[in-house]
C-alpha cells in the first residue's frame, strides 16, 4: 500500500526501505544512511504528503525525531510538530518529547478489509502449511486474524470438520457449507 506524490520521485511504502536511486535530481532530501528521496521542489510540500511521510517512516521504523524529519524533510521544528500534533489527534502516532512513536500494534488500528490484504503471500504459505495437518473430523480453533480466515479458506474440501471461533467473517465465508460446522464464540 503507497502513496504516490505529483512531485515526489517515487512512492512512499511503509515498509520501503530507501535506496540510493541511480539518477541525480534537484533537491535531495537525505534520510539516514545517504538513502535519498527526490523532490521537484525543496520545502514546498503539502502538510499531508509530510505527514504520510512521518506516519510511513513510524511505522517502518517504530519512532522518529524530530531534529531527524527536520533535516529530511526541510522544515521548521515547529512544522513537525504541528504535522505529529495533528497525526496523534488522529490516532496514527504517539507524542513523546524529541520525537513520535508507533501507537500500539498499528496493524490492529487497521480495518479488517485492509489487514486481510497485507502480507498475503505470507499469510496463504501458512495457511497451506496449516491445512496440511488437517485431516477429516478434526475441530479446530480459529481466531480472529486475517491469518486465521485465510487458513480456514483452504479447509472448504474437507468433510465433517468443526471449526470453533471467533472470527465472524469466517461465519459468513462458511455459511453455505453443511458438511463444515461453524461454533462462534462470544
Amino acid at each position: 500500500m503507497g502513496v504516490s506524490f505529483p512531485y515526489i520521485g517515487r512512492e512512499v511504502f511503509a515498509d520501503t526501505k530507501w535506496q540510493k536511486p541511480a539518477y541525480q535530481s534537484k533537491g535531495p532530501s537525505r534520510f539516514k544512511n545517504n538513502m535519498v528521496l527526490y523532490s521537484k521542489r525543496e520545502n514546498d510540500m503539502l502538510a499531508s504528503e509530510r505527514q504520510t511521510i512521518i506516519y510511513n517512516m513510524v511505522r517502518r521504523d517504530g519512532a522518529v525525531r524530530t531534529s531527524d524529519l527536520k533535516s529530511i524533510l526541510k522544515v521548521s521544528e515547529m512544522t513537525i510538530r504541528r504535522d505529529m500534533e495533528d497525526l496523534e489527534f488522529r490516532k496514527l502516532v504517539q507524542r513523546v518529547r524529541g520525537g513520535a512513536v508507533a501507537v500500539g500494534n498499528t496493524a490492529g488500528n487497521m480495518p479488517f478489509a485492509i489487514q486481510s490484504g497485507i502480507h498475503l503471500a505470507k499469510k496463504l504459505d501458512i495457511a497451506r502449511t496449516a491445512a496440511e495437518l488437517v485431516h477429516d473430523g478434526m475441530r479446530i480453533a480459529v481466531d480472529g486474524s486475517s491469518t486465521g480466515l485465510e487458513s480456514a479458506r483452504l479447509l472448504k474440501s474437507f468433510k465433517d470438520i468443526t471449526l470453533v471461533t471467533n472470527n465472524i467473517s469466517l461465519l459468513w465465508e462458511f455459511r453455505n457449507l453443511p458438511a463444515i460446522q461453524v461454533v462462534i464464540l462470544g
